[in-house]
C-alpha cells in the first residue's frame, strides 16, 4: 500500500475508533439510566475504544507482541519471552507504533483463558487484540536453535625437543531462525509473514564448552532485526525529511534531517532519499499514490534529541540527464535494511567500518 492510501487508512480508521468510542460511551450512559450492568451494553469495552481512539488521532498504530512460541529443539521458556523482548525493541524504533507491554498482553491471554504462559494462537488472535485494543498482533516462532561443535586449530605449542605441534581449539557454531507473522486484528488475516535467520560463533579454547542461552540471544537478535525491519518498512513506515544539505567545494557531503533520539533513530542506521514524483492515477482518473524516486544513500553518523545528522554514502543519478541528483530540503529519508545491496556485488557491510 503507498504512503497515500496508508494515511488514508490512519485517518478512516480514527473516524471509526472516535464514532464507536460515542457510542460505547452513550450506551454506558444509558444502561446507568436503566440501572443496566456494563457488560449488556457493552460498555466495558469503552477503556480499550478510549486507548485505540487517542492512539489513532496521534496516528499511532498499536502493536502488541506476546511470547514466542517455541518449536525448535531448546524448550527453554526463557528464549520466547526474551525473543519477544527483542522484537518489542526493534519496534520501537518506529515512532509510527504504540507497543503495548507484554506483561500487560499476557495477562489479557490468561484473562481470557487462552492458557498460562502468555503464547497467543492464532485462531485468538482476533478475541485478544479486541480486548486489548490493538490494531496489530506480532506472533513470533522459534522455528530452530541449534549449535555444533567442531574443533579447529588456533596455533602452536612448543615442545621440551624444540619443535612445534598444532595446538587444537574448539568452537561452536549456532543458528537461530525465527518466523514472524503480523496479524490484523480487526480481520484477522495474516497481512505479513517473515522468516528471520542468523548465525552466530562461540571460541571456547582448549576444550568444548557449554552453550547457553546467552551465547545463543546474538543471533536471535539479529535475525529478529531482520524480520522487524520488513515489518517497518511494509506497515506505516517512519518517515522523515531533509532540513539542511552541507556541501564541500561544491560536493554534497551530509545531510541533517529532521527526526531524532526520541523518534528511535540510531547512529549506524541506513536511510534512503527519496523525492515523490507523479501522481499514480486509476483507470476513473483518481490518485492512488505517488512515485517514489531514490536519490541517494546515507548513513547516520550523529544524533541529536530531534534531528541526526548523516553521512551521504552514494548518490543516483537522473535516467533522462545521466547526472547525479542533487539533494534538496525536504526530500523524504526512509530507512534501508543493512544487507540491502547498492548496486551489483556491493553490500552496506563493505561500504561500513562496523
Amino acid at each position: 500500500m503507498s504512503n497515500f492510501q496508508q494515511h488514508q487508512a490512519i485517518n478512516a480508521a480514527g473516524s471509526k475508533a472516535k464514532a464507536k468510542l460515542k457510542f460505547l460511551l452513550a450506551a454506558a450512559a444509558l444502561a446507568a439510566l436503566m440501572g443496566l450492568p456494563p457488560s449488556l451494553s457493552g460498555a466495558e469495552n469503552a477503556p480499550a475504544a478510549t486507548a485505540v481512539a487517542n492512539s489513532q488521532q496521534q496516528g499511532k498504530i498499536r502493536m502488541g507482541v506476546p511470547t514466542f512460541a517455541n518449536n525448535s529443539s531448546v524448550r527453554d521458556v526463557i528464549y520466547g519471552e526474551r525473543y519477544a523482548d527483542m522484537l518489542v525493541s526493534e519496534l520501537m524504533q518506529n515512532r509510527n507504533y504504540e507497543l503495548v507491554e507484554r506483561n500487560r498482553l499476557n495477562k489479557v491471554i490468561e484473562e481470557q483463558g487462552l492458557g498460562q504462559t502468555g503464547i497467543l494462537d492464532q485462531s485468538n488472535v482476533a478475541q485478544v487484540g479486541k480486548v486489548a485494543g490493538l490494531d496489530y498482533i506480532v506472533l513470533g516462532n522459534i522455528l530452530e536453535t541449534s549449535s555444533l561443535t567442531k574443533e579447529g586449530i588456533s596455533g602452536t605449542s612448543l615442545l621440551l625437543s624444540g619443535g612445534k605441534s598444532a595446538k587444537s581449539s574448539y568452537y561452536s557454531e549456532l543458528k537461530v531462525v525465527v518466523n514472524l507473522k503480523v496479524i490484523e486484528v480487526e480481520t484477522g488475516k495474516i497481512v505479513f509473514s517473515e522468516n528471520g535467520e542468523d548465525t552466530a560463533k562461540v571460541t571456547w579454547g582448549d576444550r568444548p564448552g557449554q552453550v547457553s542461552p546467552e551465547n545463543y540471544f546474538g543471533a536471535a537478535q539479529k535475525a529478529i532485526a531482520k524480520a522487524a525491519f520488513k515489518i517497518m518498512r511494509q506497515i506505516a513506515p517512519l518517515e522523515a525529511s531533509v532540513l539542511k544539505v552541507n556541501k564541500v567545494k561544491d560536493k554534497i557531503v551530509s545531510v541533517v534531517i529532521d527526526m531524532g533520539r526520541e523518534d528511535g533513530l540510531r547512529e549506524g542506521q541506513h536511510y534512503e532519499i527519496k523525492r515523490e514524483g507523479e501522481s499514480i492515477l486509476n483507470r476513473e482518473g483518481k490518485v492512488v499514490g505517488v512515485e517514489m524516486i531514490l536519490i541517494a544513500h546515507i548513513d547516520i553518523e550523529n544524533v541529536e534529541a530531534n534531528t541526526a545528522t548523516a553521512k551521504v554514502v552514494k548518490i543516483e543519478k537522473d535516467p533522462a540527464t545521466k547526472k547525479e541528483y542533487e539533494i534538496v530540503r525536504g526530500d523524504l529519508a526512509k530507512m534501508q535494511a543493512a544487507d540491502k545491496p547498492r548496486t551489483a556485488g556491493e553490500k552496506w557491510g563493505q561500504l561500513i567500518k562496523k
